[in-house]
């Protein structure tokens, strides 16, 4: 009857194969957008700031908390609240119970983020306040051979986790190790480079789009190529990449900022663990004061 009326049956294969790649289709862009959201918010920088406050610092009394839980019964009674005893429900009566353990694994849950993190974190992020700091300390030192590894490490770091159709600079679903916020500083820096090169015309012609572009990604291919034909090629990049020295250390520490997703979002859950597990016995406290007074 569907298909007399006009509408699709809903026993068609190919029917079921266009929804199917649909729904694919739609799952990839959520994971993609949350993935580059994710990476954002997840940044070494950002982390930084948790790894500094006042909660990772005491997590190393994670320890002594696990003592009082374990072996001192007195102390674990005072700290439950029980000179307290309002009229309140068995939620509440149940964190009051076991607010030393909430205590306790919050503590250690920062500490295992801190801890991960100190190892982890990339130098140019753990050791420099920030990245104006870190760009004024490598300018006061830089040299030519510096600027070079500096630049070559950026580009095969791109190429690392980005290959094929991702090194594409209008690619959107970057890997989140190497997301946009991170490659986009990158293909700006090579474009302006290739643009203050003294290439030739058939040269230039060959690397830039129909709209007058330059590809990008076909130049990085260049700069880190071992093949000593496009030695000739790379080298004027590379000699003007020293008079934007202070672009390539900005481009390098944003792409460290940005490294090792899976890292970073471990130490992130870690945090969020610990706060929400640090949160419960203050939250916990305030509700039995309040059902005192009331």
């Amino acid at each position: 009857m569907a298909e007399q009326i006009g509408g699709p049956s809903t026993n068609d294969p190919a029917q079921w194969s266009f929804i199917l790649r649909k729904i694919f289709y739609w799952a990839q862009r959520v994971i993609a957008d949350l993935s580059e959201r994710t990476s954002e918010r997840t940044r070494w920088s950002t982390l930084k700031n948790f790894t500094r406050s006042r909660a990772a610092k005491l997590s190393a009394l994670a320890p002594f908390v696990g003592y009082l839980v374990l072996y001192n019964s007195q102390i674990q009674e005072y700290l439950r609240l029980n000179f307290l005893v309002p009229e309140t429900g068995y939620g509440v009566v149940w964190l009051r119970e076991n607010s030393l353990h909430f205590l306790y694994f919050g503590l250690v849950f920062y500490g295992a983020a801190a801890a991960i993190f100190a190892t982890g974190c990339p130098n140019k992020v753990r050791e420099n306040e920030n990245i104006i700091e870190y760009v004024s300390n490598m300018e006061s030192v830089k040299t030519d051979n510096l600027v070079y590894r500096h630049l070559r490490s950026a580009i095969e770091t791109f190429f690392k986790y980005n290959e094929g159709e991702r090194a594409n600079r209008f690619f959107g679903d970057l890997h989140p190790s190497f997301p946009y916020a991170a490659a986009e500083p990158l293909h700006l820096l090579i474009d302006r480079l290739a643009g203050l090169a003294e290439l030739g015309s058939d040269t230039l012609a060959e690397l830039q789009t129909g709209t007058g572009h330059f590809m990008t990604d076909r130049i990085m291919e260049l700069m880190v190529s071992e093949r000593r034909a496009e030695r000739a090629f790379h080298m004027p990049l590379y000699h003007v990449a020293n008079d934007l020295s202070k672009e390539v250390f900005y481009v390098g520490y944003r792409i460290d900022d940005f490294r090792n997703f899976p890292i970073r979002a471990l130490i992130y859950i870690l945090f969020i663990l610990g706060l929400a597990c640090l949160l419960i016995p203050t939250l916990t406290t305030m509700l039995i004061v309040l059902f005192s007074v009331l």
